[in-house]
């Protein structure tokens, strides 16, 4: 299923209450030494203090704002997001600014201003990231039957420049850039998905693997050309993943004769990013995998873990 969508993702776009919407960015050095992740949330679906206000009946998205930024490095990574409220956040089609970062589309590149504190020990974050996309798609994928969670594969390939003065990191590389956006809570919705994205020169490989809460599970599996082709991915297998150090169990579907996982980037209790390499037939290719246990996500005990890794700058609307 489509919907018309803007060339680029509107950042002033309504998000309802109870909703959300995000738009993600990871990308790879050309050495594959070092990666990147950036998501900017309207409704931070991961967040303790929204699910709170949630549940007290104030389920304002705009009050729950923040932007993630982490850097991989072989050594030293360093992550960042911290939640803000709407006093901080200002939106427009071409723009968004949370807090003192701001991302901006002009023509068709994507500036990404950093200026964040990275946990646990305030360490600042500052640098500029620019991202040109190869191609522009304008699709949505509904990921439910009922059509309340929606994925815009923006730009799945993309040209990346990333320099930070704090620290010190400068590299180029290939990006991938996409957003969703939902009517409610994610976890209503799902009770967890895998995803994985590789990349060859010319083209970008998607599986997206939701399980739906109500209705069969899916499979989006497509081809992105540089030329702006989409077709969809044939003889597909189920490759099971090693578990993380969480016992999350992984897997995902690919025509590769064999999957390799290369490095963890994020071992969580409920969500893990990895870099995996596919081969066969004499070929290579890099990929990006993640999981997600919405099951786990909601438990208690793992609910209290958050705050740790996402602090709040100011305190929900009362």
């Amino acid at each position: 299923m489509s919907e018309p969508a803007p060339t680029y993702p509107s950042f002033d776009r309504e998000v309802p209450d109870g909703g959300y919407a995000w738009w993600y960015l990871d990308a790879r050095s050309e050495d594959g030494s070092h990666a990147l992740t950036v998501i900017a949330f309207i409704g931070s679906v991961f967040s303790p203090y929204y699910a709170r206000s949630r549940r007290l009946g104030r389920p304002w998205p705009r009050e729950h704002c923040a932007l993630n930024v982490i850097l991989y490095r072989p050594r030293h990574s360093r992550w960042a997001m911290t939640e803000r409220s709407a006093a901080a956040l200002t939106t427009s089609p071409s723009e968004i600014t949370i807090g003192r970062s701001r991302l901006h589309w002009h023509r068709d590149a994507l500036t990404i201003a950093v200026d964040e504190r990275a946990t646990p020990w305030l360490t600042p974050m500052r640098g500029r990231i620019v991202v040109r996309p190869r191609a522009l798609f304008a699709d949505h994928h509904a990921l439910d039957d009922g059509r309340r969670h929606w994925w815009h594969p923006v730009a799945p390939a993309a040209d990346v420049e990333v320099a930070f003065e704090t620290p010190a990191v400068r590299w180029r590389g290939e990006a991938y850039l996409d957003m969703n956006h939902g009517i409610e809570p994610l976890e209503n919705g799902f009770s967890g998905w895998h995803w994985m994205r590789t990349h060859a020169v010319a083209r970008t490989e998607i599986v997206y693997a939701p399980v739906p809460r109500a209705g069969a599970p899916r499979l989006i599996a497509n081809t992105f050309e540089a030329d702006g082709r989409v077709t969809p991915l044939e003889g597909l297998r189920e490759h099971a993943l090693p578990r993380t150090r969480w016992g999350l169990p992984q897997r995902t579907h690919t025509a590769a004769d064999r999957v390799r996982l290369d490095t963890r980037l994020e071992d969580t209790p409920f969500y893990a990013r990895s870099a995996l390499t596919l081969s066969g037939s004499g070929q290579f290719a890099r990929a990006i995998h993640e999981t997600i246990d919405l099951d786990r996500f909601v438990r208690p005990w793992v609910q209290a873990m958050l705050p740790f890794r996402m602090p709040r700058r100011s305190r929900p609307p009362h």
